[in-house]
């Protein structure tokens, strides 16, 4: 795992919280680099890669990303770029159904 985005189910995460000390001398580089690592370190992964469809992992479509695509509720898994907040709001509303999958257009 090197790249944009990463899924973790809650054992891992939940691993990762509980071995944090041990963990330490893997923390020197990039995050998403770093997790990885960590997972392998522990045993947990021998192969961190998973490839998904196009369509089920975007970046955020007022990100001008490479991969900048309409929210999909249907088909998306993982958003990239949720660097801000609405950005972050308008994507948990558009999942959960409590909100519009449609992007503001900023004036």
């Amino acid at each position: 795992m090197f790249g944009p985005g990463y899924i973790l189910s809650w054992d891992l995460v939940t691993w990762l919280s509980d071995n944090r000390q041990n963990l330490q001398h893997l923390m020197v580089t990039a995050e998403d680099w770093s997790i990885s690592s960590m997972i392998k370190w522990g045993g947990k992964a021998e192969e961190t890669w998973q490839e998904m469809d196009e369509d089920e992992y975007i970046d955020y479509p007022d990100s001008k990303g490479g991969f900048a695509k309409p929210l999909d509720r249907e088909r998306g898994i993982l958003v990239h770029r949720l660097k801000d907040l609405r950005w972050l709001a308008n994507t948990i509303g558009c999942f959960m159904g409590t909100g519009s999958c449609e992007i503001e257009q900023d004036t």
